[in-house]
């Protein structure tokens, strides 16, 4: 075994690559950092069993664990390996013994943990519900029940294979969603290893790829010529639902925004209406130069919540379902279109058709129009210095929308970009 306590303090900083022995077993393993700005130094516990091979079993950096305390773990050691006793299986088997104290949770108890961490941070509170209703439809009946430490692909494959043919789309998200799940149970230290949901390099050797299994459907829209009529139509319905999608056509918002919009965020002297970042898909506040019929439209339902009374004249939100006075609910507009017989023509389309519009019948900037649409342009830069000129542009954009849609028959006149 040799002498024993070698090592000085001073031996400790040595920058040369090698071991380092300090007798009884116990070495310093000095290696050049991966970083290449210093070097890594660890303890090493190295023994050999007679008719085994000679092992090396790791104490820990010498950052963590100074000279004194190795040599204290190497005593530790050197006393098993006199009774036979190999040091690294002894450890292992005390961890296990550790871990098994340990109550792992089943899939369906972490995936509530997950929810419930990350609720506060997501904007959308659908987007919670999305979570919960997908995960138990389709994880659940197969792993929701199973400890977290035992999910294998196999059991990942269970749940997606036998919807994704059919269903690419949503089992893509499912499978996003169950590898976050079990990433955060790792990070949980509840299980160890590889994600058996993970795509790259494990189920995408499994599986068929998702975009060649189910294009991408887009919402569906009108061709731009037809806005006109439909507007007629739309503006012969009467109700809240038929302004709040009338509106929404000319503001070229989304249906969320304009269902959650409130009298607080319209400024009826400045004609604007002003969306908060909480309530934009980007994050980011929104303002919209409101046109004459926009306008038109408010006052509208204003009076129809004021004859109406009660809760619903008393909401705060712009458009308040007419019973309640509560928002308007995320299918209202769908069930308006099904009694217009526009089964085929989606809310979020309208965007598309203004923006074909825009593109085919004007000769406004393409920025001009993607900065209506709320998307993001250019560099930081550009955009703050759009936020102060484009507003007046956007104002007359905004004008021009409304006048075409106002328009019965479509006119193939060009549109020129005229001064605000």
């Amino acid at each position: 075994m040799g002498a024993l306590a070698r090592l000085r303090v001073v031996d400790l900083k040595s920058t040369t690559p090698g071991l380092l022995c300090d007798g009884g077993n116990l070495y310093l393993k000095i290696d050049p950092s991966k970083a290449g700005d210093g070097f890594v130094r660890r303890w090493i516990f190295r023994y050999r069993i007679p008719g085994r091979k000679s092992r090396d079993m790791g104490l820990g950096s010498l950052h963590e664990i100074g000279l004194a305390k190795a040599r204290e773990l190497a005593t530790q050691y050197r006393e098993l390996l006199a009774t036979g006793i190999d040091p690294i299986d002894h450890r292992n088997a005390k961890r296990a013994e550790t871990a098994a104290a340990v109550t792992v949770p089943t899939f369906d108890a972490l995936a509530e943990s997950y929810l419930a961490a990350h609720r506060p941070g997501w904007r959308n509170p659908l987007h919670a519900k999305h979570w919960e209703s997908s995960l138990q439809t389709y994880a659940s009946p197969i792993i929701g029940r199973l400890p977290v430490n035992v999910i294998t692909t196999d059991h990942i494959m269970r749940v997606i294979e036998p919807h994704w043919t059919a269903k690419a789309n949503t089992m893509q998200r499912v499978r996003n969603r169950i590898e976050r799940i079990l990433n955060y149970a790792t990070v949980r230290k509840f299980r160890d290893g590889d994600n058996p949901a993970q795509w790259r390099g494990r189920l995408a050797e499994l599986l068929a790829r998702p975009s060649k299994l189910s294009p991408v459907q887009h919402h569906a829209a009108l061709d731009y010529k037809a806005i006109g009529a439909f507007m007629t139509d739309l503006r012969q319905r009467k109700g809240i639902v038929a302004l709040a999608l009338e509106f929404t056509v000319l503001c070229c918002s989304r249906s969320g925004e304009t269902r959650g919009a409130t009298w607080s965020e319209i400024d009826l002297t400045e004609k604007t209406w002003t969306i908060p970042s909480s309530r934009m898909k980007a994050a980011t506040e929104h303002v919209i130069p409101l046109s004459k019929p926009a306008l038109a439209v408010l006052e509208k339902v204003r009076q129809i919540t004021t004859d109406i009374g009660g809760p619903v004249a008393a909401s705060q939100f712009t458009f308040p379902n007419e019973v309640t006075g509560k928002p308007l609910s995320g299918h209202a507009f769908i069930k308006l279109l099904r009694r217009m017989g526009r089964d085929k023509v989606s809310t979020h389309g309208m965007r598309s058709v203004f923006r074909d519009w825009c593109g085919e019948m004007t000769n406004f900037p393409n920025d001009l129009a993607e900065m209506a649409l709320a998307h993001k342009v250019g560099n930081r830069v550009e955009q703050a210095y759009r936020r102060q000129t484009g507003f007046q542009k956007r104002r007359a954009l905004a004008e021009a929308w409304a006048n075409y849609c106002s328009r019965p028959v479509a006119d193939a006149k060009v549109l020129a970009f005229g001064k605000p």
